[in-house]
């Protein structure tokens, strides 16, 4: 809900890491399935058995029924589930805090909720953990080297990662099962190429089309739309895709609403237009959805639900400080833009399933943090960043 200076900072904002001495780390709670999902050098992974691998601590609350209006953020070595009618918060996921030298935690979700796949990095360790939030069920799967940037699929079936490799036959994104079986790659490219492999980046709504970040190409920043479902491809940003079915945009990042995704640019130091543009995958047909005023630059898009709506957040390009405030917009076609609300400290929005509200998350102290309706309908809730129910935060 935004790889790219301000904004790719912001759709990677469920990041966290830690610094501390090296020791043992100590083994997961919970019920635990071990397995290694390792592509050989052809276009299809296969798994092999590995020994279990000592691994830092991870429990799992089961927590019942999904409520229909949740989200989940990542703060402070937890994963939280917020109740949003309810204004409630609870603890899904707690990491230990392992003495390792460095370590990093990156999640997605789907799209009703039911299913979490973490990757979590920890020195060389990488580990693919898939969680039921609901069970408290948890399936660990060992990683090689070189997959980032993780992506769930709204229906919780298919983890898009991309690989890097030196090994052309590896290098380039991956779909990988979350039962742990072999992955296929979607999209190849050559190791050699700056930026190199493609980064997921949104999945169309029926799970269907990924649409990923491919790097500076001849025409500038380029998003790969693929169908997932069809033949691999191979990307030469030169020249673009060739083989499967895919089409190369320009843009930064993306966000789908119905069979459309949205696609946007960022401005560049060296000049150019932010634009939000909508291209449908069955007519082919590219719209302009927004142009950016002249000092402004775009951070993020969110797509309103069964509407032509979408939430736009821009701040200005020049003069930036930690306190400029980042505007929220309500943007759609033939419509001028409406001024939703504006805050320095919005790190990122999403709406309902409904569409009828715009959650903001808005910035706190090092325990507390907000969630807002933009609209202002719903209000506010205050939650705890470490632990304990909010106002008395631990």
């Amino acid at each position: 809900m935004t790889i790219r200076g301000a904004a790719l900072a912001a759709l990677l904002g469920l990041v966290v890491s830690c610094t501390t001495p090296p020791s043992a780390l100590p083994s997961p709670t919970g019920t635990v399935a071990l397995a290694t999902s390792t592509p050989t050098p052809t276009p299809t992974a296969t798994a092999s058995p590995s020994p279990s691998p000592t691994r830092p601590g991870i429990g799992v609350t089961a927590v019942g029924q999904i409520p229909a209006d949740q989200a989940y953020l990542l703060s402070n070595e937890r994963v939280l589930l917020f109740d949003l009618t309810a204004k409630r918060t609870r603890e899904v996921v707690r990491f230990d805090r392992p003495q390792v030298t460095t370590r990093s935690v990156v999640i997605s979700a789907s799209a009703d909720g039911q299913t979490l796949a973490i990757l979590e990095r920890i020195d060389a360790l990488l580990l693919l953990h898939i969680v039921r939030p609901a069970t408290g069920e948890l399936k660990t799967i060992v990683e090689p080297d070189g997959v980032d940037s993780l992506n769930l699929s709204p229906d919780g079936k298919r983890v898009a990662v991309s690989r890097a490799s030196t090994d052309p036959t590896i290098n380039g994104l991956w779909l990988l099962p979350i039962d742990g079986s072999p992955g296929t790659r979607l999209i190849a490219e050559d190791p050699g190429f700056a930026g190199s492999p493609p980064k997921p980046r949104a999945w169309s709504i029926d799970s269907r089309w990924l649409a990923a970040y491919g790097a500076v190409g001849a025409g500038g920043n380029q998003i790969l739309v693929v169908d997932t479902l069809g033949a691999s491809t191979t990307y030469v940003p030169s020249s673009g895709l060739s083989g499967g079915d895919g089409r190369v945009l320009t843009g930064i990042d993306a966000v789908w609403r119905g069979s459309e995704v949205l696609v946007w640019n960022t401005r560049a130091a060296f000049g150019g237009v932010p634009v939000v543009a909508s291209y449908d995958i069955g007519t082919r047909a590219t719209t302009t959805v927004f142009t950016a005023a002249a000092d402004q630059t775009i951070l993020d898009v969110v797509a309103r639900p069964l509407s032509r709506q979408a939430a736009v957040q821009v701040m200005p390009q020049t003069t930036v400080t930690p306190s400029t405030p980042r505007t929220i917009l309500l943007v759609e076609p033939g419509v001028a833009p409406r001024a939703l609300r504006e805050s320095p400290f919005l790190s990122r929005m999403w709406w309902s399933a409904d569409g009828a509200r715009l959650y903001a998350r808005l910035g706190g102290d090092d325990s507390t943090g907000t969630i807002a309706d933009v609209f202002g309908t719903w209000g506010s809730m205050l939650f705890c960043s470490r632990g304990g129910d909010a106002p008395a935060c631990t």
